[in-house]
């Protein structure tokens, strides 16, 4: 089973590579939010918007990032 799911896996990055590009930094930015929610739990007690904005311009200067350095 483990075989079948590795190879299943390959498969599907090879199919899905230009994907990856663009999956990174939004999985960045959402990581930014689970380490300062889980670091400051003030951020869990703001009402309204904002925190989620914080986000988006997380996920939005690493994607900048990504297509300024190719990296």
């Amino acid at each position: 089973m483990l075989g079948a799911a590795t190879l299943a896996g390959v498969l599907l990055m090879n199919l899905l590579r230009p994907a990856v590009g663009y999956a990174l930094p939004i999985s960045a930015g959402v990581t930014v939010y689970v380490a300062a929610s889980d670091l400051m739990p003030e951020v869990n007690r703001e009402p309204g918007v904002r925190m989620a904005l914080v986000v988006f311009l997380g996920a939005a200067v690493m994607f900048a990032l990504h297509r300024m350095f190719r990296l």
